[in-house]
């Protein structure tokens, strides 16, 4: 019997392990086949979309109206309550009458006396006249009866006119609202002396309904908004308050401005919003949706099969043996979770639009198209 030592059982055993590797790898390892992913499709087609545009607009009435002292005088009544509706006609303040009345009164005194002087002066005239005519007097005596009847006539006007002043500032004492609104804080309060040089604001009437709110679209914007121009004029919008979008308000555009401002690159425009329950008030902040068409027909897909790869928007279609394609695609707007395709997508392809992160272009699919 043979006898071995260590050293052969370590050189046999290292034999056996490399015959095992070297018939491991004479063995083919059979390749790996990707499995093929599950994925929900749509068939791309035609539908009616609304093209809109969103921006941020400020309220303003329509018109606002403040209520001013025009004579100086003592405020000594205020007829309303401050926040409240007041019609147009409606009596608001008034300043103390006595001094007017005083100085009315002697206008119409000085007036009274100069008639009185001009009715001397006619008579004068008149014997004059016909004394003139009977060469009893002189043309010069006759000039200066006539020239003094005449500077009478004038003092007349003169006075009539300050009787008419005196009745306008005696009128001042009493001031209304021109037009039916809501009146705001009362800016002076009664028992203050008001008027003089500069007219001292009181209050202010503002229109609450409608109401406009102004915004300024980009003039790329406005360029776009030619292509709808004639098909939907005038433009309709929906405001609502940023945080209370259930409360909405429509309107229709009623103001493009006539130039652009060239240092923002923007175009004014105004809407005239219906306020009836008077929520909005002048100065506020509020969305703005522009609607440019209502019946646009275009493609549009959900906003889950878009991919946004560095600002280009790519889709996987499903080609011919459902192989999976990438395409890229434009789109100007998104409406209601969808993005509306301007470029890139025909009608009747097929959009894979779940498990995208599992699939790559050149992969196999089973799809299921979803409605």
């Amino acid at each position: 019997m043979a006898i071995f030592s260590k050293q052969n059982y370590r050189l046999l055993a290292e034999i056996i392990v490399l015959a095992l590797l070297l018939a491991a790898c004479s063995k083919t390892t059979p390749e790996t086949k990707k499995p093929i992913v599950d994925v929900n499709a749509i068939k791309t087609e035609f539908r009616k979309v609304s093209i809109s545009k969103s921006y941020i607009g400020i309220t303003e009435s329509i018109s606002s109206v403040g209520i001013r002292a025009r004579v100086k005088g003592f405020l000594i009544k205020r007829n309303f309550i401050e926040g409240s509706f007041v019609k147009k006609g409606q009596l608001l303040f008034e300043i103390d009458t006595a001094p007017f009345v005083a100085e009315l009164r002697q206008a119409q005194a000085e007036l009274a006396s100069t008639i009185a002087d001009a009715n001397f002066e006619k008579v004068k005239y008149q014997r004059m006249k016909a004394l003139y005519a009977k060469n009893v007097i002189s043309k010069e005596k006759y000039d200066e009866t006539t020239t003094s009847y005449k500077q009478a006539l004038a003092k007349v006007v003169q006075k009539q006119a300050d009787v008419e002043d005196a009745k306008i500032n005696l009128g001042y004492c009493y001031m209304y609202s021109p037009i039916d609104g809501h009146i705001g804080k009362t800016q002076v309060d009664v028992g203050n002396l008001v008027g003089g040089v500069q007219d001292t604001l009181l209050a202010t009437v503002v229109v609450l309904n409608p109401m406009y709110v102004e915004f300024s679209p980009s003039v790329s914007d406005f360029g776009e908004f030619l292509e709808y121009r004639k098909k939907n004029k005038p433009f309709e919008v929906t405001a609502w308050l940023p945080k209370y979008p259930k409360e909405s308000f429509s309107g229709e555009v009623n103001l493009v401005n006539n130039q652009a401002d060239t240092k923002t690159a923007t175009v004014l425009m105004r809407a005239t919003l219906k306020n009836p329950e008077k929520l909005l008030l002048p100065g506020l902040y509020v969305n703005v949706d522009l609607m440019l068409d209502k019946d646009h027909k275009a493609i549009s897909i959900p906003e889950s099969a878009v991919m946004n790869n560095q600002g280009i928007l790519e889709v996987y279609v499903i080609g011919q043996n459902n192989i999976i394609q990438s395409k890229t695609i434009t789109s100007a707007l998104e409406y209601q979770g969808q993005v509306v395709v301007n470029t890139g997508l025909s009608a009747g392809e097929l959009v894979a639009i779940s498990n995208l992160d599992k699939i790559r272009s050149g992969d196999t699919v089973r799809y299921q198209i979803k409605q």
